[in-house]
């Protein structure tokens, strides 16, 4: 009876691992993919830094929204779950708040645009190679556990004309991120070390944030993953790393100990490392807005409230009142002054595709109303692709935003947009 159970249990879990990844059409365990394919026990601690709540997106209120306090350097605890739609994110928001409304979102990315681009068409619109930012790591993927990736990644390879890593069966080149806004906005993989086998080794992390903070002048890092507590918040890091489950002061493992098996290392904390690296140390945030993995914001004020701060830190003003002490002005198309040039922001999950995707692709719909959904989305893509070895993934890991889900959201945010900027005129 024992061994029936037993292998009646592992098919079931069979069944569900395959139902769980069929639609993103790969089977390879992957960072993007961990949170429906580890053990179903583990899910639960990946939401410690983000608790969960059952509202639908209609029905999360703004009082209940504000007492969850998405506000930088705060231990934030908002949790999404399955997208229950948009239908009501251009509803005005009355509660006194700090939560704008969708006409005020507008119109701050509007007085942003005119700024960055005095209000005339960029050419990186149409041009994506200038979305490209060459920094780099080695992927190791020739490992047991990654064997269908590993096949997928070889045979993609060997049809590769131009490729300076045909001879060497181990590794690939790996981009870490791309430009959304060129000089302004990044999207990215999470900056440290992560748990799969295959991602950056800590001297290619430390390479890649000191290009961050030096080179690209990020002075906002925005996280978007529940799989990790902010980076501010020193006791979460250190309580983890002292209790006993592996990790030492600084690292997060993923729990519970059967997913070291497919994810053995920790996630690294970056947040000193770069504040270490950075010439002025004190003009570096983090600001912590956790979605669930592979899923989307949950309710209308954490989007709106996610790129409200976005956008008022490069307008100068992150205390969220949209002011206009922002300098600077745009010499040339996509080349800002360099005192505007210094808030560039750094926006990052864990693979740097789904939630990072979703989150650029509402804040270019907020920039360039004028385009469609298709076009943003279309747009959104082309950025990823600029990152080294992304014709390399497996088909179901070349997409930004990654799922189905996360791409109708878009859609839907897209149209919400355009439909306030008709209201308007």
């Amino acid at each position: 009876r024992i061994v029936t159970a037993r292998i009646s249990f592992l098919i079931i879990s069979l069944v569900i691992l395959l139902s769980n990844n069929s639609e993103s059409g790969s089977f390879a365990f992957h960072p993007s993919q961990h949170s429906s394919l580890i053990h179903p026990t583990c899910r639960p601690q990946l939401r410690r830094w983000g608790k969960c709540h059952t509202q639908a997106w209609s029905k999360c209120t703004s009082q209940q929204y504000n007492n969850r306090h998405m506000y930088m350097g705060s231990s934030f605890s908002l949790h999404s779950i399955n997208h229950r739609g948009i239908d009501n994110i251009t509803e005005n928001n009355d509660s006194g708040d700090d939560v704008p409304s969708m006409k005020t979102l507008l119109q701050l990315a509007r007085r942003l645009r005119e700024k960055l681009y005095k209000n005339a068409t960029p050419s990186f619109l149409a041009d994506p190679n200038q979305l490209a930012y060459p920094s780099t790591y080695n992927m190791a993927i020739e490992t047991n556990n990654y064997k269908q990736f590993t096949s997928i990644a070889k045979n993609n390879r060997n049809k590769s004309k131009d490729n300076s890593e045909s001879n060497n069966s181990k590794s690939t080149k790996r981009g870490f991120c791309n430009w959304i806004l060129p000089q302004t906005v990044m999207i990215g993989q999470y900056p440290g070390q992560t748990p799969e086998t295959y991602g950056p080794s800590m001297k290619e992390c430390r390479r890649h944030i000191q290009t961050m903070v030096r080179d690209a002048n990020i002075s906002l890092f925005c996280c978007l993953q529940t799989e990790v507590p902010p980076q501010d918040d020193r006791d979460a890091w250190t309580f983890h790393g002292n209790s006993g489950e592996g990790g030492e002061d600084g690292e997060i493992y993923l729990e519970p100990w059967a997913a070291r098996r497919e994810f053995p290392r920790p996630f690294t904390r970056y947040g000193p490392l770069a504040r270490s690296l950075a010439e002025d140390p004190s003009a570096l945030t983090f600001l912590h807005c956790p979605i669930e993995d592979l899923s989307v914001p949950s309710c209308r004020d954490e989007v709106v409230s996610i790129l409200w701060r976005l956008l008022c830190h490069l307008d100068g003003d992150f205390d969220g009142v949209g002011g206009n002490d922002a300098v600077g002005v745009v010499a040339g198309d996509g080349c800002q002054d360099p005192t505007l040039a210094k808030r560039a922001i750094y926006i990052h999950c864990w693979g740097g595709r789904g939630r990072a995707g979703l989150v650029g692709s509402c804040l270019i719909s907020l920039l360039f109303p004028e385009l469609t959904s298709s076009q943003v989305l279309e747009y959104t893509q082309c950025g990823y692709d600029t990152r080294e070895g992304a014709d390399r993934m497996p088909v179901g890991l070349r997409k930004s935003p990654q799922t189905e889900e996360q791409r109708r959201f878009v859609r839907e945010f897209v149209d919400v947009v355009r439909k306030e900027v008709e209201l308007v005129k």
